[in-house]
């Protein structure tokens, strides 16, 4: 979720970028995929308003030339770490997500981090975009 004054753009972090609507701290645009680096970039995003949720809306788009270097983590306020995606799809460009994310507690708020390592050297890549927010 995006939002500008009063206008809120839910699941729509290319089209907030593209006529340049700042976050507010949800949505994360553009960041470096360091090259051969496990530990990556780290995306942090504080969540509120699922206080009593088990769910959460992910939307994260990456550009590299071979998502079988990637690594894909989400790493909960308590600390548990959620896979989304372990270097498969080697040769294939490009990295999407779109959906929920389910954990097995109840209350999603605080500080989330979204991790994108790249194990590999010989391929740079972007994070697009990500988005996290409670369902």
């Amino acid at each position: 979720m995006c939002t500008t004054g009063r206008q809120t753009l839910i699941g729509q972090c290319p089209l907030a970028q593209s006529v340049g609507i700042a976050s507010e701290g949800a949505c994360v645009f553009g960041e470096r995929i360091p090259d051969g680096s496990t530990a990556g970039v780290l995306l942090p995003i504080v969540v509120a308003g699922g206080s009593s949720s088990t769910q959460l809306a992910l939307d994260l788009r990456l550009r590299h030339p071979d998502r079988g270097q990637l690594k894909v983590r989400v790493r909960a306020p308590n600390g548990a770490q959620l896979s989304l995606h372990d270097r498969s799809g080697a040769g294939v460009p490009d990295f999407a997500w779109c959906g929920t994310v389910r954990v097995p507690w109840t209350g999603v708020n605080g500080r989330w981090i979204v991790s994108v390592g790249d194990g590999v050297a010989g391929g740079e890549g972007t994070v697009e975009y990500v988005n996290l927010t409670a369902r």
